[in-house]
């Protein structure tokens, strides 16, 4: 990636990672208040876009395990304790399965940097010889492909061409039995 691409990637991370901050510091702080917290509320209050939170599964799930667990103190009951349970679990899979994503991401993004890096360093190691075979190699290669695509070209209007002169041939042989009859 160019310098501009990687700066803009980073500035989008660090944008997500504030609104991922100020989100969780409204659902802290609703918790405190002993508010049960609402996804537009805490939307309104983190100023993020309510669909925000359907991008984010797992902070979706952290507001509804913290509004089931606001919910089975304030009422005690066993159904919403059965809830916090369950919304517990899933706050928590939801979690990991974007914490997991993310790691996939980012492994991704340092197998490419790696990969990029170790060959310019592969390169710079190599005799001034060498380095021109690899240079000649990508150029072989180039006109390799360039070479095999002319072939297919050619090769599709050779095909047109005979199908053309059968298509001919048997014109041909049809005019000739028919003049034939009629001269017979």
């Amino acid at each position: 990636m160019t310098r501009s691409t990687d700066a803009m990637v980073e500035q989008r991370r660090l944008s997500a990672d504030m609104k991922r901050k100020r989100v969780l510091t409204e659902l802290r702080a609703a918790e405190e208040r002993g508010e049960c917290p609402s996804l537009s509320a805490l939307a309104r209050r983190a100023g993020v876009n309510r669909n925000w939170f359907y991008r984010h599964p797992d902070i979706r799930a952290e507001v509804e395990k913290t509004a089931a667990l606001l919910l089975s103190e304030s009422e005690g009951n066993t159904l919403v304790t059965a809830r916090k349970t369950t919304a517990s679990t899933r706050a928590e899979l939801a979690h990991a399965r974007e914490e997991i994503r993310r790691y996939r991401a980012r492994v991704a993004a340092l197998e490419l940097r790696l990969s990029e890096l170790l060959g310019a360093s592969f390169l710079e190691d190599l005799p001034p010889e060498r380095r021109m075979m690899v240079a000649n190699s990508r150029e072989a290669a180039d006109e390799l492909t360039r070479l095999q695509q002319a072939n297919y070209e050619l090769q599709e209007k050779l095909r047109c061409r005979e199908e053309e002169l059968t298509a001919a041939r048997s014109s041909i042989r049809e005019l000739m039995v028919t003049r034939n009859r009629s001269n017979a």
